[in-house]
């Protein structure tokens, strides 16, 4: 089967619940604050610009989420703030629920995410989406050069696998030009 764009009547579900996670890290470093055992002590708050940029991507996750369909959205608070997409005021209800609950401490859970191996490389296009050098197969100018060229997870941080990947992608490219 060739792939294509998804499409209501060629859709697999796998799951009932798609996870998808924006990804934030700290602008500043942890105050040089230490324990009685002369370990490092990390504070347990997020600062306040970071808070903020966890609710700027917490709202744009769930502008994502609602325009690609989405019948439900939630939070990872204890317990989640949950709205229907498309009901009067959910995007104001939600974040204003959100803010309520707070973003730091132990008001929601943080995860990290590292999706691999949703886009197969290889030369038949029947069974692939891009080939050994990343070209997406019958798209001119498209080129995958991250983790979802993998053929699977990886089990461990993909951070050089992709730099590599991205190299060899972009040596590919040169190489045509």
């Amino acid at each position: 089967m060739r792939w294509s764009a998804p499409s209501p009547a060629r859709s697999v579900s796998c799951e009932p619940t798609r996870w998808w996670g924006p990804s934030a890290r700290s602008a500043r470093r942890a105050a040089g604050r230490w324990a009685r055992a002369g370990a490092p002590r990390l504070p347990d708050e997020l600062w306040r610009y970071d808070a903020e940029h966890v609710r700027q991507g917490l709202a744009g996750a769930a502008d994502v989420l609602a325009a690609a369909g989405a019948e439900e959205i939630f939070t990872r608070h204890p317990p989640p703030v949950r709205v229907r997409p498309g009901t009067p005021g959910w995007r104001p209800r939600f974040l204003g629920e959100a803010d309520g609950r707070g973003f730091a401490g132990a008001r929601m859970s943080y995860i990290s995410f590292h999706q691999m191996g949703s886009a197969a490389l290889g030369w038949d296009a029947s069974t692939s989406v891009a080939d050994a050098g990343g070209k997406v197969h019958g798209v001119r100018g498209l080129y995958l050069a991250d983790a979802s060229a993998f053929p699977t997870s990886s089990g461990v941080n993909p951070m050089g696998t992709i730099m590599a990947l991205a190299d060899h992608v972009g040596r590919a490219i040169a190489e045509t030009w």
